[in-house]
């Protein structure tokens, strides 16, 4: 059914705006964008639209956060689509060779997936959970308490989420197949496989690296 009213409304629409431009091809299985009616303008940024005057230190003492603690964030609506349940497989086996905490927030859609997935991140050591919809003077909490943000998607196109993490300049890993690589670059992102775990593991472990001043 949303295929059929998609391939409706690309029929009656004069223009298709597109924030990816790999749309065409990764929709391709099904259904057609015609190219004469693309409008590529990328995802703009979240800068000033909310809150960003607390510090780090003040940040991680809201969260109850140490400040030696390399902070991994997985910040957005909590579904299962979004591969909450492989990053949880994966940090499992992410190294604790030093003190690290992942931090999981955003409101659980309705129905008994979501609520599954919460209640086994909150009894996974060095897991926070936060699941609720953060208000919006609290997401500087989440990103400047942040060392890297997480996107385990296991489909994607686009990310609000990930525009947000990178306006508040968080390094961030991401799937490599799918539109969010196309936003991202090496020098500030890592990014794995869709279904491989230890990619994902990989990716977590080597996250440090990352956090640069």
């Amino acid at each position: 059914a949303e295929i059929d009213l998609t391939q409706a409304i690309i029929q009656r629409a004069s223009v298709i705006h597109i924030l990816t431009e790999r749309t065409p091809e990764l929709v391709a299985p099904w259904y057609v964008l015609p190219a004469s009616k693309l409008l590529h303008v990328p995802h703009p940024s979240y800068r000033g639209v909310y809150p960003d005057h607390v510090s780090r230190l003040d940040a991680r003492h809201a969260l109850e956060l140490t400040p030696d603690e390399h902070v991994t964030v997985a910040l957005g609506a909590i579904r299962p689509y979004k591969g909450i349940d492989d990053l949880l497989d994966a940090w499992v086996d992410v190294p604790t060779d030093q003190p690290r905490r992942l931090v999981i927030a955003g409101a659980a859609a309705d129905g008994k997936p979501a609520e599954s997935l919460v209640e086994r991140a909150a009894v996974l050591p060095r897991v926070l959970v936060d699941a609720r919809r953060v208000p919006d003077a609290e997401i500087q909490d989440m990103l400047r308490a942040a060392d890297v943000a997480v996107f385990p998607y296991r489909q994607s196109l686009n990310s609000g989420a990930l525009l947000l993490a990178l306006t508040f300049g968080v390094p961030v890993i991401v799937p490599s197949d799918g539109g969010l690589e196309d936003v991202v670059d090496p020098s500030f992102a890592r990014t794995f496989v869709v279904g491989d775990r230890g990619s994902l593991v990989q990716a977590l472990t080597d996250a440090p690296a990352l956090a640069t001043p």
